[in-house]
């Protein structure tokens, strides 16, 4: 029975090193079977090395985030292939208060999200965040959406009801005068002000003025 290593010799890692720098697919005894980029700079490659006549599968993330792990290495039919990671759901930017749907002033995100601005500016998120990932970019985007009193999030940070209304108004099928009614149909202005009121009683409490 083939005695498979744990780990791969430097040889091995320098020529499966090679192989991902250049985008090859086969050479020197290494096959890359799958590549998945997670953005510009990290990825996840798997395929197989040959090492002193034996065929080893690997499994490996590189880039910047973790620099280079082996996830798996030996037996090919046991390594296999990554899987395929769920599709991240897209960052956009939210209000940093998290309940602003609760009050009037949520009319004003839902018209700042119609605006060609904020549209363009959530693409320059995605592209960046994928050619440029880092400090820099993320630093860059969140002092923009501070400005305006925002952060970057993701519309599931919502609660469902609201994330489907503010794709409504977003596709405009309903103007932000229907997406405010339908959002104080679920939380009515009274319970929107006894929730505000608990919220203000417990930061005192909290913040030890009693």
């Amino acid at each position: 029975m083939p005695k498979y290593l744990d780990e791969p010799t430097d040889d091995a890692m320098d020529r499966i090193y090679n192989m991902n720098w250049h985008r090859e697919t086969s050479k020197d005894g290494v096959v890359i079977l799958d590549l998945q980029k997670h953005d510009a700079i990290n990825v996840t490659v798997s395929g197989t090395v040959e090492i002193d006549g034996l065929v080893h599968g690997f499994i490996i993330d590189d880039g910047d985030r973790g620099g280079t792990e082996i996830r798996a290495f030996g037996d090919p039919d046991v390594v296999g292939v990554a899987e395929e990671p769920e599709r991240p759901e897209p960052a956009t930017f939210v209000p940093v208060k998290n309940n602003l749907y609760l009050y009037p002033k949520f009319a004003v995100y839902l018209h700042w999200r119609q605006e060609s601005e904020f549209n363009d500016k959530i693409r320059g998120l995605a592209y960046d965040s994928y050619f440029a990932p880092g400090l820099v970019t993320d630093n860059h985007y969140q002092d923009y959406a501070a400005r305006r009193s925002m952060k970057i999030g993701y519309l599931s940070n919502f609660p469902p009801e609201i994330v489907g209304i503010i794709q409504d108004s977003d596709a405009k099928r309903i103007t932000v005068a229907t997406a405010m009614e339908r959002i104080f149909a679920i939380y009515p202005q009274e319970e929107t002000a006894r929730l505000d009121q608990i919220a203000k009683e417990m930061a005192r409490v909290f913040s030890g003025e009693d």
